[in-house]
């Protein structure tokens, strides 16, 4: 018994299309980029971090501006404001070792081995440019370099190593368009520019004698 030749070519025809779909179906998906993952690292980490907390000399202050000069245990210096809703700003003095809790919003960038940005984009702190007139306040962010254990790309939340080795968490500001680039295991830097609370610490507050500014 014969095939009628209009069913052999309708069969040829089905089978010609169908290793036509495949191959593109193939093609497509190896195009296919693969996806940001959602978080990455010590997923743990994410959990147990808390907010950016740092021990620091008062080296200097100005209350008018609201702005300290404070010695970090790194032996950074950097001056940073004290925000508006800070109580016991009136309290501290030049000499008070303190627990300073600052802004988590932060400019946050992966640095090379020799601590330099590795993204162009990236302006490095510079001192103020002569000619400023005497009292123009000046902010020099606290530079903080850690080691990222986890990152959630969707929050824009990224977990260092803080210091004595706890978790801290921070949050990549929204005009970081690069933020995606960043990995765990990465060496970064995390910019602090504004202390939401302070803590003096008693055990290790200076004599009065050593604290004119207060009077300022």
């Amino acid at each position: 018994m014969s095939i009628p030749r209009t069913i052999e070519r309708t069969s040829l025809a089905i089978l010609i299309l169908g290793l036509t779909l495949g191959m593109g179906s193939g093609c497509s998906s190896a195009k296919k980029p693969p996806s940001t993952p959602a978080n990455a690292g010590n997923s743990s980490d994410l959990a147990e971090a808390s907010d950016p907390l740092f021990t620091a000399r008062v080296q200097a202050i100005s209350r008018k501006n609201q702005i300290l000069t404070l010695k970090f245990a790194d032996e950074k210096v950097a001056k940073v404001r004290v925000k508006g809703t800070v109580r016991n700003f009136n309290e501290v003095g030049v000499g008070d070792a303190i627990k300073a809790k600052f802004d988590e919003m932060v400019e946050i960038f992966p640095v090379a081995a020799t601590g330099k940005p590795l993204w162009s984009e990236i302006q490095e702190i510079k001192k103020a440019p002569k000619g400023t007139r005497p009292g123009t306040p000046v902010v020099k962010p606290y530079e903080f370099s850690s080691i990222v254990t986890a990152i959630d790309y969707q929050a824009r939340k990224v977990t260092l190593k803080g210091p004595e080795g706890r978790p801290i968490h921070v949050t990549g500001r929204p005009e970081l368009a690069r933020f995606n680039e960043i990995k765990a295991g990465d060496t970064v830097v995390a910019r602090f520019t504004e202390t939401t609370s302070l803590e003096i610490m008693p055990i290790a507050r200076a004599d009065s004698t050593l604290r004119p500014s207060r009077r300022r």
